[in-house]
């Protein structure tokens, strides 16, 4: 098991779907790849995340809980344990608060 590192390239840290079969992924140091996904939900619950032939992540999945995505698979010879959670749009501050155009004080302090 390697521990995240902010500067490393490796660990995800968001994985967010943009189309229905574009993916994007931030790793820690916040560059973003693009990635096509398939996930097949009738032969056996198999997700494929591929941004070319050669860089290819090949999964299981099971659902956990409601908010819980597990994948398991391999990676260039790698054995890969991956939680997603999922997070709702209302739990981001930028959409549950009001807006205003002048503040007195700032937000985030």
């Amino acid at each position: 098991t390697i521990p995240p590192l902010w500067t490393d390239t490796v660990h995800w840290r968001y994985w967010a779907p943009v189309f229905s079969t574009r993916a994007m992924i931030q790793y820690p140091d916040n560059s973003r790849q693009m990635y096509n996904y398939i996930m097949d939900t009738a032969r056996a619950q198999h997700f494929v995340l591929e941004r070319d032939s050669l860089d290819r992540y090949d999964f299981s999945y099971t659902l956990e809980q409601d908010s819980l995505l597990h994948l398991s698979g391999f990676y260039r010879g790698d054995t890969l344990e991956i939680d997603l959670t999922h997070t709702f749009t209302e739990d981001y501050t930028l959409t549950n608060r009001e807006f205003n155009w002048v503040q007195e004080f700032p937000y985030n302090r």
